[in-house]
């Protein structure tokens, strides 16, 4: 019987670290969403949309569609002022994007993000001078949605109503998931084995 080598001891270690590595699988780059698109359809970002649509904020000069523009031309807004969202199957982080009240100074925004059994919340305020950048920086994801209320109408804009504009939304699609605890006994119990079948080479001979 031939004896156990290093290489083979090397291989095997090889192929339990890259097991491990498949067990908690790969992570995806931040994609920035800018809305340059006709019209949001659901898989754009990788997303499913409920009452979001893009408009050129050329269209609407002064507004927050205009002012709020951050890059490109469009952007998108939450339709006739209505709770708007977008969700996936798949988990996904919420990293930040720029809002910014279409036809409301000191428009409140409510966002409530969930995923498994979590739940975050967070309020911030937009007016219609300009974009605000706000960081959720929300992890394991699966559903975000907007509510707005209030603020005051800017007396200069002939438009009214509970909008905002959202612009460069950055999102990475993909999160790496925790191993579960069985995939930690098997890498742990591969190891083992690799130590054993190392003290055996050391005495002996199969």
């Amino acid at each position: 019987m031939r004896n156990v080598t290093k290489g083979s001891l090397k291989k095997l270690a090889g192929a339990i670290m890259i097991s491990s590595m498949l067990m908690v699988g790969p992570s995806a780059n931040a994609e920035v969403l800018n809305f340059d698109v006709n019209s949001i359809t659901n898989g754009y970002g990788g997303l499913q949309w409920d009452n979001f649509g893009v408009i050129s904020g050329t269209s609407m000069p002064g507004s927050g569609y205009d002012t709020g523009t951050v890059s490109g031309t469009n952007t998108a807004f939450n339709m006739y002022g209505e709770p708007a969202s977008f969700s996936s199957a798949t988990a996904f982080t919420l990293n930040d994007a720029f809002f910014t009240g279409a036809w409301n100074n000191g428009l409140q925004i409510h966002v409530v993000a969930t995923g498994g059994s979590n739940t975050y919340t967070t309020d911030f305020t937009v007016d219609t001078y300009g974009p605000t950048n706000i960081f959720f920086n929300w992890a394991n994801l699966n559903s975000v949605s907007f509510f707005t209320s209030g603020g005051v109408q800017n007396s200069d804009l002939d438009g009214a109503g509970l909008h905002f504009a959202m612009d460069n939304l950055r999102i990475n699609e993909v999160i790496s998931p925790v191993p579960e605890p069985e995939s930690y006994a098997l890498m742990l119990a591969g190891l083992g084995l690799i130590g054993f079948m190392a003290r055996r080479r050391e005495n002996f001979s199969f």
